[in-house]
């Protein structure tokens, strides 16, 4: 490796709604400059010590917690975990001597960008909401560079925010040239990690009705709901297939004609490369209801749409894809255009980091 490489620190874990758009970013890093080092920083997280190892990066856990939302006995255990944490991501600073740091949003960045700062290291910080959360909210006062991804969103309007959109799959976008046909035969339920529960109770519901239409489903769940969707699907006798975890969102977007799914960033900006059809069930709980905001980004565009949950939540469900199972009206949304939206977001972050780097090498 050439000694005047870029060094990349990257904080990012927790959910994979931060972890995946990293690794995104990381890959285009290593395309760009092969000689590049990066190093993630993360919560530990079962996910983060998987697909970190997987992806051909070195990861350093660091004991971190959420503050939002922990009761007396959390913010006890924080308090005192704060000292070892705050000493292991100032020796992982000295150790590793970073050119700068990426913070994808959430408590796993907190720290070591705001650690980082305060050595003087170059900080990009990226923010996926409309409005930033608690962390990124602080940080955006004293980051380098922020990265936002709808335009109108609140930190866009800072003078060092760049509109990039989210980082995804640079090659989604072969998935929309390929033709749609003209009735929904497959369907791709992606449940997150966030308040999945619900997404799968209605779906077993649905699942004799889904039969009897002659529907193929492919359903992504948490590990811990595995056995009862088996139970309950084979109960049915509906033939679904179920994973934890999609290694090639590529290849299930391509089979599927319809998604459903949450409302995250990474979900919507995914939804859009691919220009299919979309039901978005915004998870009810975020912070300020910005998976709805997301939704109706793609509603407005007359590609999605949207079932909220709560009382009738599955019937509305059903009507909703009884709704795209009739031709004219799958029609209708199917050839309308997403947003002609680069997904170059990981290459434009990429080179914005090195950047970075190359200014501050250049004052020293």
């Amino acid at each position: 490796m050439s000694a005047n490489a870029p060094r990349i620190l990257i904080a990012a874990g927790g959910t994979g709604g931060h972890l995946i758009p990293a690794l995104h970013v990381a890959r285009a890093m290593r395309e760009i400059n092969p000689h590049c080092k990066i190093l993630f920083l993360g919560s530990g997280r079962p996910l983060e010590r998987k697909l970190i190892p997987e992806a051909g990066f070195e990861l350093e856990v660091v004991e971190l917690r959420a503050v939002k939302g922990m009761g007396g006995v959390g913010a006890m255990k924080f308090l005192l975990s704060l000292p070892a944490s705050i000493s292991k991501i100032k020796a992982i600073l000295k150790d590793f001597k970073p050119s700068v740091i990426l913070g994808m949003g959430g408590y796993v960045s907190f720290l070591p960008v705001t650690l980082a700062r305060l050595r003087g290291i170059p900080a990009w910080i990226h923010e996926a909401e409309w409005h930033p959360g608690l962390a990124n909210g602080v940080l955006a006062t004293y980051a380098s560079r922020i990265s936002v991804v709808f335009p109108g969103a609140g930190l866009s309007k800072l003078k060092k925010a760049l509109v990039t959109g989210h980082p995804v799959r640079s090659d989604l976008g072969d998935v929309a040239a390929q033709p749609v046909p003209g009735v929904i035969s497959k369907i791709l339920l992606i449940g997150g990690s966030q308040g999945a529960q619900a997404l799968d109770s209605a779906m077993l519901k649905l699942a004799p009705f889904l039969k009897t239409r002659g529907i193929k489903l492919r359903h992504q769940c948490r590990s811990e709901s595995r056995a009862a969707l088996e139970e309950g699907y084979a109960r049915a006798e509906f033939d679904a297939e179920i994973s934890e975890f999609i290694t090639d969102m590529k290849e299930a977007y391509a089979w599927c004609d319809l998604v459903i799914s949450r409302a995250g960033a990474s979900a919507i900006m995914e939804i859009e490369a691919i220009n299919k059809p979309a039901i978005l069930i915004p998870y009810p709980y975020a912070q300020a209801g910005h998976q709805l905001v997301n939704a109706r980004y793609l509603q407005q565009q007359g590609k999605a749409l949207i079932v909220e949950e709560g009382h009738g939540f599955e019937e509305e469900l059903k009507q909703a894809i009884s709704k795209l199972l009739v031709p004219s009206q799958y029609a209708d949304i199917k050839v309308k255009e997403s947003a002609k939206r680069t997904v170059r977001a990981a290459e434009v972050i990429a080179k914005g980091c090195f950047e970075l780097a190359s200014a501050a090498a250049s004052r020293i």
